[in-house]
């Protein structure tokens, strides 16, 4: 008997940790960064960018573009020439990191690096397109928040596949 006593407890316990992980599990989308507390409107002096402040020079226009303009999981590819001009833009309003593949002597990074685009309400990077092949670019963060306030933990995550011919 109380080998049955004991089943029926870990069936009682099993299907409590089912019945809680269920619950838990759920599709959540992340919201615009001005419809969550503590998260700020980016701007020249708040902003997510590697390099807070447009550049001093008139950038020329990219050959290549790659956009990824919410917060969620976002994922593009495109092929560019040897010698053209890849431009990734993101949303100023996540502090991202670049997550390049060893593969940086294929996409060499411009100066200044992730800098602000006030205009848009951009984080943009140049690379230079030097020789053939496939790169992978993987860019992730968490939003840009004011200081003293709660901030999600929300993620978001772009990534790009370049191929140079």
């Amino acid at each position: 008997m109380a080998r049955r006593k004991r089943g029926f407890i870990f069936a009682r316990y099993l299907a409590v940790m089912i019945g809680c992980a269920l619950i838990s599990c759920g599709s959540s989308s992340a919201p615009a960064s001005g419809n969550v507390q503590g998260v700020v409107t980016p701007s020249a002096d708040l902003n997510g960018c590697f390099t807070p402040h447009i550049p001093i020079d008139k950038r020329p226009k990219a050959d290549v573009t790659l956009t990824a303009g919410g917060t969620g999981s976002q994922s593009q590819s495109a092929t560019a020439q040897i010698g053209q001009t890849v431009e990734v833009r993101l949303t100023a309003g996540v502090k991202w990191k670049l997550n390049q593949s060893d593969q940086a002597t294929l996409l060499q990074p411009g100066t200044p690096f992730g800098w602000f685009d006030g205009d848009h309400l951009q984080c943009v990077w140049d690379f230079a397109a030097a020789a053939k092949g496939k790169v992978d670019l993987s860019f992730s963060g968490g939003f840009v928040c004011a200081t003293g306030k709660p901030c999600p933990t929300l993620a978001a995550t772009a990534d790009f596949t370049v191929t140079i011919s």
